[in-house]
Formats: C-alpha cells, sequence, structure tokens
C-alpha cells in the first residue's frame, strides 16, 4: 500500500484506535490518518533494552557537572530569572531544584528529543514486551493532549521514551503537572 505506516495492519493498533474511538471519541479516519505516517524505530528497543538510566549517579556526574554545563546553567537562570523567582515563590520549589531537572534532563534546553513522539511511542507501545500497556496510556494522552491543545501531533519531537520538552515529561504528566505560566492560553514544554 503507497503511504501506508508501519502499524496500520498491526492488531495491536486496530485495538488501539478502537479504545480511542469508544474513550475518547476520535474518529478511526482521523486516526488513521495520523498513523499513516508514523514509523517503528527500531533503534529505539535497542536503546531501551540498556538505557542510561540505569546507571548510578555518581557515574553520571562527571558528564553534567562541567564549567560548560554550569556555564549553560548560569546563562539559563539569568534569562529566566524573573519566571524562575516566580515559580519558586508560587510552587515553593527552589530555582535550583528547577535548574537541576532542566540542566540533567535537556542540558538546558538543549536535548530536548529528536525522535517524533508518535514513533517513539507507537514503537514502545505496540513493540515493546515489557511495558507496552504504560506505553498504550502514554500515546493515549500525547493524542488527547495534541486534540486538546490544537497540535499537530506528527510535529511533536521527544526522546527514545516519548519524553517531551524542557522538563522532559511523559504525556501523562504535561496534563497533570505543566502550567500556562505566561497566560498564553497553552501550556508550551518545548518553547
Amino acid at each position: 500500500i503507497a503511504n501506508a505506516g508501519d502499524f496500520d495492519t498491526d492488531p495491536a493498533y486496530t485495538a488501539f484506535r478502537d479504545r480511542m474511538v469508544q474513550q475518547y471519541q476520535f474518529s478511526p479516519i482521523e486516526l488513521d490518518n495520523i498513523f499513516i505516517n508514523v514509523r517503528l524505530k527500531p533503534n529505539i528497543l535497542a536503546i531501551m533494552a540498556k538505557p542510561g538510566e540505569s546507571k548510578e549517579w555518581y557515574d553520571y556526574q562527571p558528564q553534567f557537572v562541567t564549567p560548560v554545563t554550569i556555564n549553560k546553567g548560569l546563562s539559563f537562570r539569568s534569562i529566566y530569572s524573573e519566571a524562575l523567582k516566580r515559580a519558586e515563590a508560587t510552587y515553593g520549589v527552589p530555582e535550583e531544584i528547577i535548574l537541576g531537572i532542566i540542566g540533567v534532563e535537556t542540558g538546558f534546553g538543549g536535548h530536548k528529543g529528536s525522535f517524533l513522539a508518535l514513533d517513539a511511542l507507537s514503537t514502545l507501545a505496540f513493540r515493546d514486551t515489557r511495558r507496552a500497556e504504560y506505553f498504550k496510556e502514554e500515546l493515549a494522552e500525547l493524542l488527547i493532549y495534541c486534540r486538546d491543545q490544537k497540535i499537530n501531533p506528527l510535529t511533536i519531537k521527544s526522546s527514545y521514551a516519548g519524553a517531551i520538552g524542557y522538563p522532559q515529561f511523559m504525556p501523562s504528566n504535561i496534563v497533570k503537572f505543566s502550567v500556562d505560566f505566561d497566560n498564553s492560553g497553552t501550556t508550551d514544554l518545548i518553547n
């Protein structure tokens, strides 16, 4: 079939699509039109088979605590100082903690992910043998978030595990924890 996606005829996708139609009122055609563009990423399965996150902190520390990352952190802090102070005052989370999370997760925004989130989450939802159900839920949450925010889901980049934006939130955490801190009407984790 011309322009077929890698999951179009997959029974796991069909069952997922049917659930999205029944539970969340998606149109089957709408989903098929999205998933015709979704690709299996075998390299994601290889990465997940031996994730780097299983290391101890002392193995990670030399890669994060360097003059370069410290300078990036100081620059980020300078640019976003008012927002960081406001976040600390509003939520009680010290700016050092926020900076630490953003620094470790994305190098202060330098590495927000290069995979299409739909490819990453679909690969894991329909091919991962250990946590497929978890990734199906995250895939559903991504689609719901994109629909509600009027975002084309084929434009969202993520990590190999489907984590998105500066804080590397999984889609289910976007709704739970993201905040429209600039009152723009959207929660934009990418910019």
